[in-house]
């Protein structure tokens, strides 16, 4: 939380879930040593010089030990000061008049306090005194007061375990819960999301990407069946499945979804986004992104609906190959308990698959001036491809456009969008 601080490894989770290191023998020693300290010093008016010799010899003694000492114990002197930090918090916290949190949080709180606040009064001063000039350390040095202090914490820490667990839990809790509220207040679009017993049911109103304030809003339901959407490059595919997918997520988890409608059964959630090859495991593409969608198949519960997100199915292979496992794997999919929300550049697979999956296309105005983006999902399957017009765009020499457009035979063809504005044109021309 805010009060205790974040450190990258604060030590306190070990001592309280792994046990509680042994103390060395050297322990046993601290409260003799600090008594001989003080009976030199106040043998100096009674004895003199060998009173004086003592003083510096005991002197001498604790400081080697304090500097032994704090070796031996150096790893756990970071969880001992964040327990004590905790204690304090919850302290502070535990004196708040918070009724909704009273129940579950403060009044806890307050009693893990009253029972432990030894542990905070030991171990509060562990870790420097604030002397800018240091004569309180050479004190500490002298009595060996902080070593002291640190071997009693250590016990009470080991007796209050169990009281000191839940506390730990209860921060974290609190936290979380601090943090996803202010979360919440920070967005411009959120819905608490509606959870239904209905099996395969997924239906999302205006959803944008959390990551995304100002992204354009998407809208898709589906009662059992799956979708296949298609669409060039930055058209807005893979977006917008990281949005439904991050979205089901928070709805399950956070209960937090940004958009303004959310209404779902309880899924298991899978992905395959943007899977990496890995060059120190001499791991390919391909085989990344086929081992993810292996993960896939092998984890369907036929007890709970699992949704599926793809990305780029088998993009990493040969166009023939990849039809044909993709089309294979997506109907192997949609027999069991799935849906399925795959993206893809290949008609041919919406093609194979069109008797189990729906389409849905993102579409871009492509000329040799410009290319814009409104992505907004479509129904229907992409008709013509923007690839070889993006390259147009972006100034590839015309001897390999006009060649590449021949060999897919879209030379002439124009999109939907195009086609509805050339007929609306002609019919004012009328």
């Amino acid at each position: 939380m805010f009060y205790i601080g974040k450190v990258e490894y604060d030590g306190a989770a070990s001592l309280l879930f792994k046990g509680i290191p042994k103390l060395p023998e050297s322990s046993n020693w601290a409260n003799g040593l600090a008594i001989a300290m003080l009976a030199s010093l106040v043998a100096i008016p009674f004895f003199g010089l060998n009173g004086m010799i003592a003083a510096i010899a005991m002197f001498v003694t604790n400081t080697v030990y304090h500097q032994k000492f704090n070796k031996q114990t150096e790893a756990t002197m970071p969880g001992v000061q964040y327990i004590a930090r905790m204690l304090a918090i919850a302290e502070e916290l535990g004196n708040m008049e918070i009724p909704q949190l009273d129940k579950y949080y403060l009044s806890f709180f307050r009693k893990c306090v009253n029972k432990c606040g030894i542990i905070k009064k030991k171990a509060g001063g562990l870790g420097g005194s604030g002397d800018p000039i240091g004569i309180l350390e050479y004190i500490k040095i002298l009595f060996l007061t902080e070593d002291r202090a640190f071997i009693r914490s250590i016990k009470y820490i080991e007796e209050f375990a169990p009281v000191l667990r839940v506390l730990y839990r209860k921060l974290g809790e609190l936290d979380a819960l601090m943090s996803m509220a202010s979360y919440r207040r920070g967005l411009r679009r959120m819905c608490k999301p509606v959870f239904v017993e209905e099996p395969k049911y997924f239906k999302v109103e205006n959803i944008t990407h959390p990551l995304l304030p100002k992204g354009v809003a998407n809208s898709l339901e589906m009662t059992g069946g799956n979708v296949v959407i298609t669409g060039s490059n930055m058209s807005g595919k893979s977006t917008f499945l990281r949005a439904l997918s991050t979205g089901a997520v928070m709805a399950q988890t956070f209960y937090t979804v940004c958009a303004d409608y959310y209404e779902a059964s309880f899924f298991n959630i899978l992905t395959s986004i943007s899977p990496s090859d890995d060059l120190m495991e001499g791991k390919s593409y391909y085989m990344a992104e086929a081992e993810a969608l292996l993960r896939m198949v092998q984890v369907l519960e036929e007890d709970r609906t699992s949704l599926l997100m793809i990305d780029e199915i088998f993009r990493g292979t040969n166009p023939i190959e990849r039809v044909a496992a993709a089309s294979a794997l997506l109907s192997y999919l949609a027999r069991h308990n799935t849906m399925v929300i795959v993206a893809t550049h290949d008609i041919e697979i919406t093609q194979k698959v069109a008797d189990q999956y729906t389409s849905y296309h993102f579409s871009e105005n492509v000329t040799k001036e410009s290319l814009s983006f409104d992505y907004k999902l479509k129904p229907g399957v992409l008709r013509v491809p923007n690839g070889i017009r993006i390259l147009e765009y972006l100034g590839y020499p015309e001897e390999i456009t006009e060649e590449a457009f021949r060999e897919t035979g879209y030379v002439g063809l124009k999109a939907p969008e195009e086609e509805t504005t050339t007929t609306q044109e002609d019919d004012s021309n009328e």
